[in-house]
């Protein structure tokens, strides 16, 4: 097994997670050009450039980079998170040089035509549309804007309607220039182990290009947190009542913020679940899954859930007296062992966690990786011990007092308490 990090010549970070005997690697290349960079004026510029990337280059159209991609048998695609926007390909070992020249081309000779971007636009704005006609989703996004109002992770990476559809070409085209710069980005390999010739190609294929230097942050400024706790409600007409429950982790860049994934997992995914046992196995709610939003200087984990209006309340208690319990009983090696393992084994396919780890785990220490704190890196790679889950429970319980978000008809003020949040 290869894990390994190192600067390029052109100050692009290599970022090395692969054992020999998988069949398939990931390619990825990320830009830290995350909604967190969007000027206010441009909210939603980072998600909008994502779509446009795959529009083509100055050598081939779309469907020409399509057809090779698939040629390759590589499967592609991109998403964009608060601090970064990767792209991506999961490919045949054997085809990885091929693979990382089309990429390169790809971001280093974007073009992209008025109809493109006009058309590109409406599709983004179609989204940003759903996302809002979505109750569970139209939820967390208010609720993260009332509960962090000054930090970015309370800003939808989307944007709104207003600021996309106010986006020109050439805005986006003076982003691109500004923030897809070899500096400030970092090269993934994960998954299989290339050999040393194609390595080494790969090197030289995104470490050779001179782009512009970076004029802006690689990192985004520090930010205040101040989260603002309390009952927020959301009026829309719906007879099933939804509920999202918010409170602050620790910041995603430590090994508390590896616990993190492995205790909302616990919490409400796993085969064990104690949330499952005390809500879906008693009728109470009609639904319930784990919120958990990881960055480098914060986490914000929760529960969301939905009920009719004559069970809401109970299974808000029942919600806020299980996390009490599960926050108050210690975790010996034997049951920490025991959760890492199927934890992982959820997120294995064959032989490929190490491919999901490197993949997922990218965004709680991209701005490590882009600092060369190798160090830090190496030390979040480790396992975890019950040690850190005691200091995470210990953190937590002192961040108890949540933001709760109720989104419902009108009538549903009276649903609750304003008492019943722990104080």
């Amino acid at each position: 097994m290869v894990f390994n990090i190192e600067e390029l010549k052109n100050k692009r970070i290599l970022f090395q997670d692969t054992e020999q005997g998988m069949k398939f690697t990931y390619l990825g290349v990320g830009f830290s050009a995350g909604s967190r960079f969007d000027p206010p004026e441009l909210a939603g510029a980072s998600h909008l450039l994502e779509h446009l990337v795959f529009k083509g280059t100055q050598q081939k159209t779309a469907e020409e980079i399509n057809r090779e991609f698939n040629k390759l048998g590589a499967y592609s695609n991109a998403f964009t998170s608060w601090n970064t926007v990767f792209y991506f390909s999961k490919v045949p070992t054997d085809n990885l040089e091929k693979t990382a020249e089309l990429w390169a081309e790809l971001l280093e000779s974007l073009v992209f035509t008025e109809e493109d971007f006009e058309n590109e636009k409406q599709v983004v704005l179609e989204e940003l549309r759903m996302r809002d006609d979505s109750p569970v989703q139209s939820l967390s996004k208010q609720l993260l804007k009332k509960f962090l109002p000054d930090h970015s992770i309370g800003r939808p990476i989307g944007g709104e309607e207003k600021t996309v559809a106010n986006i020109t070409k050439d805005q986006l085209e003076n982003f691109m220039r500004e923030y897809y710069t070899a500096e400030g980005s970092l090269l993934l390999l994960a998954g299989g182990e290339p050999d040393e010739k194609t390595l080494q190609k790969i090197k030289d294929i995104f470490g050779s290009n001179h782009s512009q230097e970076r004029k802006v942050p690689k990192v985004p400024n520090d930010e205040p947190i101040n989260p603002k706790k309390g009952i927020y409600y959301f009026n829309r007409r719906s007879k099933t009542i939804y509920g999202e429950l918010l409170a602050i982790g620790p910041p995603g860049n430590t090994v508390l913020g590896k616990a993190m994934k492995l205790f909302t997992y616990y919490l409400t995914e796993s085969k064990r679940s104690p949330l499952y046992k005390a809500l879906i196995r008693k009728g109470l709610v009609s639904d319930f899954g784990s919120v958990l939003y990881v960055q480098p200087d914060i986490s914000v984990w929760g529960i969301g859930f939905s009920a009719s209006k004559e069970k809401f309340s109970s299974s808000l208690n029942t919600i806020l007296t299980t996390i009490k319990e599960v926050l108050s009983k210690p975790w010996d090696e034997e049951t920490l062992s025991s959760w890492v393992k199927e934890y992982n084994a959820r997120l294995s396919i064959g032989s490929e966690s190490v491919s999901f780890r490197a993949m997922f785990d990218l965004e709680m220490y991209y701005d490590f990786a882009l600092q060369g704190n190798y160090e830090a890196l190496i030390s979040l790679n480790n396992q975890l011990v019950t040690e850190d889950i005691s200091e995470l429970f210990n953190l937590l319980k002192k961040e108890l007092p949540f933001a709760l978000g109720i989104l419902g008809p009108k009538k549903s003020v009276n649903l609750i308490d304003n008492d019943l949040l722990p104080n």
